[in-house]
């Protein structure tokens, strides 16, 4: 452990010899994946907002199957894209996110032109 820098490995485990606490003991030290942020949280003002009068392409999603007897989290996806009952129309950006939720319930919605 002294070779990569972890010195005086009992302190940190607090005075223990269990071979478990030595290791979580060392975890957070031996993690090289830990990398400083480039921006501060504050940051996010300094990306440009998208303007209100463009407009992205939108899809149209009609539920055409009953939600009853589906996943939990299938009747959450229907909830989170508005659709309530057989036949409800919701208009929805074109994007990744939708998209997904989509493909999640593709057998219980469509999507229309």
């Amino acid at each position: 452990m002294e070779a990569v820098g972890v010195h005086d490995i009992l302190t940190k485990a607090i005075g223990t010899n269990n071979p478990h606490n030595v290791l979580r003991a060392t975890m957070p030290v031996s993690n090289p994946c830990v990398v400083p942020r480039k921006y501060p949280l504050c940051a996010v003002s300094r990306f440009p907002r998208r303007e209100s009068n463009r407009r992205f392409a939108v899809l149209k999603v009609k539920q055409v199957k009953s939600k009853i007897a589906c996943k939990p989290d299938q009747v959450k996806t229907l909830e989170a894209l508005g659709l309530r009952r057989i036949g409800q129309v919701k208009e929805h950006d074109d994007n990744g996110v939708i998209r997904g939720m989509i493909y999640k319930v593709r057998h219980l919605v469509e999507v229309v032109e």
